[in-house]
């Protein structure tokens, strides 16, 4: 399971890296930029295990927003 983030600011990033880390001891992660288009877009991808956190985060409460798409695929 790969699971990807991105963004038009850095910061937001750095946000959610550094929540993750510190409530959730998941791994911190490098921010990656692609330049290709007229502004830049920045990512980070997670992998294996700490993906498999992070959406099980996402995921365990019933009542939250989730995209009916991507949830079926999680599941």
């Amino acid at each position: 399971i790969i699971l990807s983030i991105g963004s038009a600011t850095k910061e937001i990033l750095e946000w959610i890296i550094n929540f993750l880390y510190e409530d959730y001891d998941i791994p911190k992660v490098s921010i990656y930029v692609d330049n290709r288009n007229l502004h830049p877009y920045y990512y980070f991808n997670y992998a294996t295990k700490s993906s498999k956190k992070i959406l099980d985060l996402f995921y365990s409460n019933p009542d939250s927003l989730k995209l009916e798409r991507k949830y079926n695929r999680y599941m």
